[in-house]
Protein backbone atom coordinates (compact mmCIF):
# COMPACT_ATOMS: atom_id res chain seq x y z
CA UNK A 1 0.00 0.00 0.00
CA UNK A 2 1.39 3.57 -0.83
CA UNK A 3 -0.42 6.46 0.88
CA UNK A 4 0.46 9.79 1.55
CA UNK A 5 3.56 10.50 3.70
CA UNK A 6 1.88 11.35 7.58
CA UNK A 7 3.22 15.05 7.82
CA UNK A 8 1.95 16.28 5.02
CA UNK A 9 -1.22 14.37 5.56
CA UNK A 10 -1.17 15.99 9.21
CA UNK A 11 -0.25 19.43 7.87
CA UNK A 12 -4.04 19.51 5.37
CA UNK A 13 -5.93 18.21 8.31
CA UNK A 14 -4.39 20.41 12.03
CA UNK A 15 -2.14 22.91 10.10
CA UNK A 16 -2.16 25.17 13.17
CA UNK A 17 -1.82 22.44 15.99
CA UNK A 18 1.66 22.21 17.14
CA UNK A 19 3.39 19.24 16.14
CA UNK A 20 6.65 18.91 17.73
CA UNK A 21 8.21 20.62 20.72
CA UNK A 22 11.64 21.19 22.61
CA UNK A 23 12.93 23.01 25.40
CA UNK A 24 13.00 26.42 23.98
CA UNK A 25 10.59 26.13 21.01
CA UNK A 26 7.45 24.78 19.19
CA UNK A 27 6.08 23.64 15.53
CA UNK A 28 3.35 23.43 14.33
CA UNK A 29 2.53 20.70 11.61
CA UNK A 30 2.74 23.35 9.18
CA UNK A 31 6.07 24.58 9.91
CA UNK A 32 7.39 21.56 10.66
CA UNK A 33 6.34 20.38 7.32
CA UNK A 34 7.85 23.12 5.61
CA UNK A 35 11.15 22.64 7.67
CA UNK A 36 11.41 19.04 6.82
CA UNK A 37 10.67 20.09 2.96
CA UNK A 38 13.69 22.50 3.16
CA UNK A 39 15.92 19.44 4.86
CA UNK A 40 14.69 17.50 1.89
CA UNK A 41 16.08 19.81 -0.57
CA UNK A 42 19.32 20.54 1.01
CA UNK A 43 19.96 16.37 1.19
CA UNK A 44 18.67 15.78 -1.95
CA UNK A 45 20.87 18.43 -3.13
CA UNK A 46 24.48 16.33 -1.62
CA UNK A 47 22.97 13.32 -3.75
CA UNK A 48 21.03 11.73 -1.17
CA UNK A 49 18.62 9.49 -3.29
CA UNK A 50 15.67 6.84 -2.88
CA UNK A 51 17.02 3.78 -1.14
CA UNK A 52 20.37 4.97 0.21
CA UNK A 53 21.38 3.99 3.23
CA UNK A 54 22.00 6.93 5.71
CA UNK A 55 23.38 6.65 9.01
CA UNK A 56 22.66 9.43 10.97
CA UNK A 57 25.15 10.37 14.38
CA UNK A 58 23.40 13.36 16.43
CA UNK A 59 21.41 14.12 19.66
CA UNK A 60 17.75 14.77 19.91
CA UNK A 61 18.12 18.40 19.26
CA UNK A 62 15.33 20.32 16.91
CA UNK A 63 16.38 19.20 13.63
CA UNK A 64 16.68 15.97 14.72
CA UNK A 65 12.97 15.07 13.69
CA UNK A 66 13.36 17.07 10.68
CA UNK A 67 16.30 15.21 9.11
CA UNK A 68 14.55 11.79 9.86
CA UNK A 69 11.14 12.64 8.08
CA UNK A 70 13.32 14.38 5.79
CA UNK A 71 14.70 11.05 4.50
CA UNK A 72 11.62 9.40 4.48
CA UNK A 73 10.51 11.92 2.00
CA UNK A 74 13.16 10.71 -0.02
CA UNK A 75 13.19 7.66 0.25
CA UNK A 76 16.47 7.39 1.94
CA UNK A 77 16.80 4.40 4.84
CA UNK A 78 17.89 5.73 7.77
CA UNK A 79 20.10 3.95 9.56
CA UNK A 80 20.28 5.89 13.88
CA UNK A 81 23.54 5.21 15.09
CA UNK A 82 24.36 5.19 19.16
CA UNK A 83 25.79 8.02 20.37
CA UNK A 84 27.16 6.03 23.31
CA UNK A 85 29.58 3.79 20.44
CA UNK A 86 32.93 3.50 20.33
CA UNK A 87 34.54 4.81 16.48
CA UNK A 88 35.04 0.85 16.32
CA UNK A 89 31.48 0.12 17.09
CA UNK A 90 30.49 2.85 14.55
CA UNK A 91 32.63 0.96 11.97
CA UNK A 92 31.28 -1.95 12.19
CA UNK A 93 27.50 -0.70 12.33
CA UNK A 94 28.23 1.78 9.16
CA UNK A 95 30.05 -1.05 7.34
CA UNK A 96 27.38 -3.74 8.40
CA UNK A 97 24.05 -1.38 7.05
CA UNK A 98 26.12 -0.30 3.90
CA UNK A 99 25.55 3.54 4.47
CA UNK A 100 26.61 5.61 1.90
CA UNK A 101 26.41 8.49 3.68
CA UNK A 102 26.41 9.84 7.34
CA UNK A 103 25.30 12.95 8.81
CA UNK A 104 26.58 13.55 12.37
CA UNK A 105 26.46 16.79 14.14
CA UNK A 106 29.15 19.30 15.62
CA UNK A 107 28.92 17.37 19.24
CA UNK A 108 29.92 13.62 17.28
CA UNK A 109 31.49 14.12 14.26
CA UNK A 110 34.97 13.21 16.16
CA UNK A 111 33.52 10.08 17.13
CA UNK A 112 33.23 8.85 14.22
CA UNK A 113 36.19 6.84 12.28
CA UNK A 114 37.99 7.54 9.05
CA UNK A 115 35.57 7.43 6.04
CA UNK A 116 35.94 4.48 3.73
CA UNK A 117 36.06 5.16 0.17
CA UNK A 118 32.53 4.48 0.01
CA UNK A 119 31.28 6.39 2.79
CA UNK A 120 30.93 10.14 2.88
CA UNK A 121 30.32 11.68 6.60
CA UNK A 122 28.43 15.01 6.23
CA UNK A 123 28.14 17.71 9.02
CA UNK A 124 24.94 18.42 9.70
CA UNK A 125 25.66 22.07 10.71
CA UNK A 126 27.16 22.81 7.41
CA UNK A 127 23.83 21.30 5.67
CA UNK A 128 21.42 23.72 7.82
CA UNK A 129 22.72 27.21 6.76
CA UNK A 130 22.20 26.59 3.38
CA UNK A 131 19.51 27.99 1.70
CA UNK A 132 16.66 25.69 0.41
CA UNK A 133 13.86 26.97 -1.21
CA UNK A 134 11.04 25.08 -1.25
CA UNK A 135 8.53 23.87 -4.20
CA UNK A 136 5.41 21.84 -3.79
CA UNK A 137 7.37 18.58 -4.17
CA UNK A 138 9.91 19.43 -1.39
CA UNK A 139 6.51 19.80 0.79
CA UNK A 140 5.21 15.93 0.32
CA UNK A 141 5.91 12.30 -0.42
CA UNK A 142 4.44 9.27 -0.55
CA UNK A 143 5.46 6.10 1.90
CA UNK A 144 5.51 2.54 0.74
CA UNK A 145 4.14 0.29 3.60
CA UNK A 146 6.88 -2.73 1.91
CA UNK A 147 9.44 -0.16 1.83
CA UNK A 148 12.26 0.58 4.50
CA UNK A 149 12.21 3.43 6.63
CA UNK A 150 15.33 2.69 8.90
CA UNK A 151 17.82 0.08 9.79
CA UNK A 152 18.07 0.24 13.37
CA UNK A 153 20.68 -2.44 15.58
CA UNK A 154 19.09 -4.72 18.61
CA UNK A 155 20.80 -4.06 21.53
CA UNK A 156 23.22 -6.86 21.21
CA UNK A 157 22.90 -9.12 24.34
CA UNK A 158 23.37 -11.77 22.59
CA UNK A 159 26.02 -11.18 20.34
CA UNK A 160 26.98 -8.74 17.58
CA UNK A 161 24.03 -6.10 17.68
CA UNK A 162 21.71 -6.55 14.16
CA UNK A 163 20.15 -4.39 12.27
CA UNK A 164 16.29 -4.73 12.25
CA UNK A 165 14.76 -3.71 8.52
CA UNK A 166 11.35 -1.35 9.63
CA UNK A 167 9.70 -0.81 7.24
CA UNK A 168 6.61 2.14 7.12
CA UNK A 169 4.09 -1.04 7.50
CA UNK A 170 5.70 -1.58 10.82
CA UNK A 171 5.60 1.79 11.93
CA UNK A 172 1.65 2.18 10.91
CA UNK A 173 0.94 -1.04 12.59
CA UNK A 174 2.33 -0.76 15.97
CA UNK A 175 0.75 2.62 15.83
CA UNK A 176 -2.44 1.23 15.55
CA UNK A 177 -1.86 -1.36 18.01
CA UNK A 178 -0.43 0.83 21.14
CA UNK A 179 -3.76 3.19 19.91
CA UNK A 180 -5.81 0.42 20.52
CA UNK A 181 -4.53 -0.96 23.65
CA UNK A 182 -3.73 2.85 25.38
CA UNK A 183 -6.15 5.11 23.61
CA UNK A 184 -5.46 8.71 22.27
CA UNK A 185 -6.53 11.92 23.07
CA UNK A 186 -6.61 15.07 20.97
CA UNK A 187 -4.12 16.80 23.47
CA UNK A 188 -2.16 14.45 23.84
CA UNK A 189 1.36 15.05 23.85
CA UNK A 190 4.47 12.42 24.40
CA UNK A 191 7.72 13.16 25.77
CA UNK A 192 10.47 11.60 23.62
CA UNK A 193 13.08 11.34 26.18
CA UNK A 194 14.60 7.69 24.79
CA UNK A 195 17.34 8.60 22.01
CA UNK A 196 16.23 8.68 18.75
CA UNK A 197 18.49 6.41 17.96
CA UNK A 198 16.71 3.53 19.95
CA UNK A 199 13.24 2.46 18.40
CA UNK A 200 11.22 3.25 21.11
CA UNK A 201 12.29 7.06 20.70
CA UNK A 202 11.61 6.90 16.78
CA UNK A 203 8.53 4.53 16.86
CA UNK A 204 6.78 8.52 19.09
CA UNK A 205 8.23 10.62 16.08
CA UNK A 206 5.48 8.42 13.66
CA UNK A 207 3.13 7.42 16.08
CA UNK A 208 2.72 11.59 16.78
CA UNK A 209 2.40 11.90 12.90
CA UNK A 210 -0.34 9.31 12.50
CA UNK A 211 -2.29 10.67 15.97
CA UNK A 212 -1.80 14.35 14.67
CA UNK A 213 -0.66 14.52 18.10
CA UNK A 214 2.28 16.34 19.72
CA UNK A 215 6.37 14.93 20.05
CA UNK A 216 8.22 16.40 23.13
CA UNK A 217 11.47 16.49 22.02
CA UNK A 218 14.48 16.08 24.78
CA UNK A 219 18.04 16.55 23.82
CA UNK A 220 19.63 14.06 26.41
CA UNK A 221 23.07 14.93 25.09
CA UNK A 222 24.35 15.34 28.66
CA UNK A 223 22.89 11.73 29.56
CA UNK A 224 19.77 11.13 31.59
CA UNK A 225 18.76 14.12 33.62
CA UNK A 226 15.93 12.63 35.95
CA UNK A 227 15.55 16.78 37.21
CA UNK A 228 15.23 18.14 33.37
CA UNK A 229 12.67 15.24 32.65
CA UNK A 230 10.73 15.89 35.91
CA UNK A 231 11.06 19.91 34.93
CA UNK A 232 9.66 19.45 31.22
CA UNK A 233 6.70 17.25 32.49
CA UNK A 234 5.74 19.69 35.15
CA UNK A 235 6.03 22.66 32.60
CA UNK A 236 4.75 21.16 29.97
CA UNK A 237 1.14 19.55 29.44
CA UNK A 238 3.17 15.69 29.12
CA UNK A 239 0.58 13.27 28.95
CA UNK A 240 2.56 10.12 28.28
CA UNK A 241 6.06 9.40 28.38
CA UNK A 242 8.07 6.12 28.05
CA UNK A 243 10.85 5.29 30.60
CA UNK A 244 12.94 2.17 31.09
CA UNK A 245 12.99 1.09 35.11
CA UNK A 246 16.11 2.45 36.02
CA UNK A 247 14.77 5.92 34.42
CA UNK A 248 11.93 5.77 36.85
CA UNK A 249 13.65 4.66 40.16
CA UNK A 250 16.23 7.69 39.60
CA UNK A 251 13.56 9.97 39.01
CA UNK A 252 11.32 8.77 42.25
CA UNK A 253 14.56 9.14 44.41
CA UNK A 254 14.38 12.67 42.74
CA UNK A 255 11.18 13.41 44.42
CA UNK A 256 9.25 12.97 41.22
CA UNK A 257 5.25 12.59 41.70
CA UNK A 258 2.24 12.52 40.06
CA UNK A 259 1.29 15.30 38.10
CA UNK A 260 -2.51 16.20 36.94
CA UNK A 261 -1.89 15.96 33.42
CA UNK A 262 0.32 12.47 33.27
CA UNK A 263 -2.41 9.97 31.93
CA UNK A 264 0.29 7.32 31.28
CA UNK A 265 3.82 6.15 32.02
CA UNK A 266 4.65 3.33 29.29
CA UNK A 267 7.41 1.24 31.50
CA UNK A 268 9.35 -1.19 29.36
CA UNK A 269 12.84 -2.27 28.03
CA UNK A 270 13.57 -4.27 30.95
CA UNK A 271 12.43 -6.28 33.79
CA UNK A 272 9.99 -4.36 36.00
CA UNK A 273 10.12 -4.80 40.11
CA UNK A 274 7.59 -5.83 42.20
CA UNK A 275 9.06 -2.91 44.75
CA UNK A 276 8.94 -0.08 41.91
CA UNK A 277 5.35 -1.03 41.25
CA UNK A 278 4.35 -1.03 44.72
CA UNK A 279 6.54 2.73 45.14
CA UNK A 280 4.56 3.92 42.14
CA UNK A 281 1.48 2.88 43.31
CA UNK A 282 1.69 4.14 46.44
CA UNK A 283 2.49 7.64 44.56
CA UNK A 284 -0.34 7.17 41.99
CA UNK A 285 1.69 7.30 39.44
CA UNK A 286 -0.24 5.60 36.23
CA UNK A 287 1.96 2.96 34.93
CA UNK A 288 1.57 0.85 32.38
CA UNK A 289 4.11 -1.97 32.01
CA UNK A 290 5.31 -2.90 28.43
CA UNK A 291 6.96 -5.67 25.96
CA UNK A 292 8.54 -4.39 23.30
CA UNK A 293 11.48 -5.67 20.45
CA UNK A 294 13.73 -3.54 18.27
CA UNK A 295 11.88 -5.72 15.11
CA UNK A 296 8.31 -4.95 15.94
CA UNK A 297 8.84 -1.40 16.06
CA UNK A 298 8.67 -0.76 19.93
CA UNK A 299 5.36 -2.24 21.44
CA UNK A 300 4.19 -5.85 21.33
CA UNK A 301 2.60 -6.80 24.80
CA UNK A 302 1.58 -3.91 26.73
CA UNK A 303 -1.13 -3.98 29.84
CA UNK A 304 -4.43 -2.06 29.94
CA UNK A 305 -4.33 1.41 31.60
CA UNK A 306 -6.72 0.15 33.80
Amino acid sequence: MIVRDWLAAAALSRPQAPALTWETGTLTFVELNQQVGRWAARLAATGIRRGDHVGRLASSHADAASVIFALARLGAILVPLNTRLTPEELSYQIDKARCAVVLADSRHYASLPAASGETRIIRLEDLAGQPAPLTDSDLDGLYDFQATQAIVFTSGTTGKPKGAQITFGNHYFSAMGSAARIGVLPQDRWLVCLPLYHVGGLAILFRSLLYNTVSALMDAGGGFQPADIMRRIAQEPVTLVSLVPTMLWRMLDAGFTDPAHLRLILLGGAATSVELIERSRRLHLPIVTTYGMTEAASQVATLLPE
